[in-house]
């Protein structure tokens, strides 16, 4: 099995080849970033918060020289609809009705609009062959991944695994808000949890992907140790969010195979590996003890039980915007405002100024106008990815739709002023995309080849394929 870190040389045949490592450059960052800022070099924690936009920036004007950066109308609507909400931002500051500052501002461009070109940038120069190899390097990456996590399950919130970012000064974890328990919710080589959650998702789907296609794709010892890690990750994490990300992809697995009855008999597998899974990790000690921990979040009254704690707030989360349009100041409070970072320069101290909720802060920051459009541009992003997803789906590729469902809801409506969340969500985004884009292209290319003329009988000698190709010739 090929697992380039980046870009293979053989991959230079459309000219890509340097964005396409940009890319990968882009995907390590996102993979280390918190390993970096916690570890490595806690010092520099501030300055590591936005490593990967330097690369982003790269990738940009390479894509600008080459002329392969997209353009179509989502592109012109990101890049108008943030100018627009920059000067909605300086106007607000110009008349005293915004609490920003021009660094807020500026990070707040960032968060909202920077990086989602990159969705449309990675469909434009990644091929299929590049989606799965880098779902070849999360499945790697389980193992180690839940080695760190059953260290920071175990350790106490103090210990030097679980330090968040900044280093020692840089305060924990989040701990699971369980009286009487003392744990924290691992995050993994990530800063926060929110980065474990986005992982294992892209996991579970590429898992699925790979045991409803036959098996075939990676290495069996591959997926059945990624398969083992994931299982093992859910006790350990502690985490709803974690859980119901999880639930989301394996319905999206059920629907593939209501739609492609054929992948039915391929679908025992990924009922049975995970079941074994689970028999066997039922077995140890942390594992019971990390769902009992989770039972407790998800339907015991510190966590507010299943109602409250997911279904009402996630459908808060869609429905308060709308309710306070009518509240919010027509310029916003400016770009940025709403988050950690932006409280930080601000006041001196990390936390939420505005609302947790995304749509809502989005409509704090922008106000109604500029933030409406803005909800609308993600539900838009949202609904292209599933329709492309879809139509492949329906010509039998599973792929672009279970990255879809591991990506939509955090496109459609995630934290994207949280550094990690952002970059999975457009990363996968863009792999979703990408994935479908090849399929495309082979059926566009199946479907010209049999429509060619019938040709005259075959000259003796060559080949069906070149007959196929080239026709017969003319005799004399």
């Amino acid at each position: 099995m090929n697992m380039p870190i980046v870009a293979s040389p053989a991959d230079d045949k459309d000219g890509y080849r340097g964005i396409r490592q940009l890319i990968w450059l882009y995907f390590w960052l996102l993979i280390f970033e918190g390993a970096l800022r916690k570890w490595i070099l806690p010092g520099l924690s501030n300055q590591l918060l936005i490593v990967r936009d330097p690369v982003l920036l790269l990738c940009y004007a390479v894509a600008l020289k080459k002329g392969a950066f997209p353009s179509r109308p989502f592109i012109y609507y990101i890049v108008g609809l943030g100018l627009a909400a920059a000067f909605f931002s300086i106007f607000g500051m110009w008349s005293g009705s915004s609490r920003s500052t021009m660094v807020v501002l500026l990070y707040g461009l960032r968060s909202s609009f920077l990086h989602l070109p990159l969705i449309f940038l990675i469909a434009q120069v990644f091929s299929r062959r590049d989606v799965e190899r880098v779902g070849s390097w999360l499945l790697a990456l389980a193992v180690p991944m839940v080695i760190l996590v059953f260290f920071q399950y175990r350790a106490g919130p103090e210990a030097w695994v679980n330090t968040g970012v900044g280093g020692l000064e840089g305060g924990g974890q989040i701990g699971v808000a369980v009286s009487g328990v003392e744990k924290i919710r691992p995050p993994g080589v990530f800063s926060y949890n929110t980065g474990l959650t986005a992982y294992l998702s892209l996991v579970g789907a590429y898992l699925l992907m790979h045991f409803l296609g036959g098996g075939k794709l990676y290495m069996r010892s591959l997926a059945f140790s990624g398969t083992f890690a994931l299982v093992a990750s859910v006790p350990l994490a502690m985490s709803r969010s974690t859980l119901v990300s999880l639930v989301v992809v394996a319905c999206a697995g059920f629907l593939c195979v209501i739609v492609r009855p054929e992948k039915l008999s391929r679908s025992l597998a990924a009922v049975l590996v995970p079941v074994l899974a689970v028999l066997v990790m039922g077995r140890m000690s942390f594992f019971g003890e990390g769902m009992e921990i989770l039972g407790e979040r998800m339907m015991g009254e510190q966590g507010g039980g299943i109602k409250v704690g997911i279904f009402d707030r996630a459908m808060d989360s869609f429905t308060k915007p709308v309710k306070i349009i009518s509240e919010a100041p027509f310029f916003g409070v400016g770009l940025g405002v709403g988050s950690n970072v932006g409280a930080k320069l601000l006041r001196g101290q990390a936390g939420f100024i505005l609302s947790e909720g995304e749509w809502e802060r989005n409509v704090d920051e922008m106000g109604a106008l500029i933030g409406l459009l803005y909800i609308l541009l993600r539900i838009a992003i949202v609904g292209h990815m599933a329709s492309v997803a879809w139509k492949a789906l329906k010509r039998g590729s599973t792929l672009s739709f279970l990255l879809l469902s591991a990506c939509g809801l955090p496109v459609l409506n995630g934290n994207f002023s949280q550094p990690t969340a952002l970059g999975f969500s457009v990363l996968a985004a863009g792999l979703c995309l990408a994935a479908a884009k090849d399929l495309e292209v082979e059926s566009v290319r199946t479907r010209d080849l049999d429509n060619l003329p019938v040709s005259p009988p075959r000259i003796r000698g060559r080949s069906a394929y070149a007959e196929r190709l080239h026709g017969a010739g003319r005799t004399k």
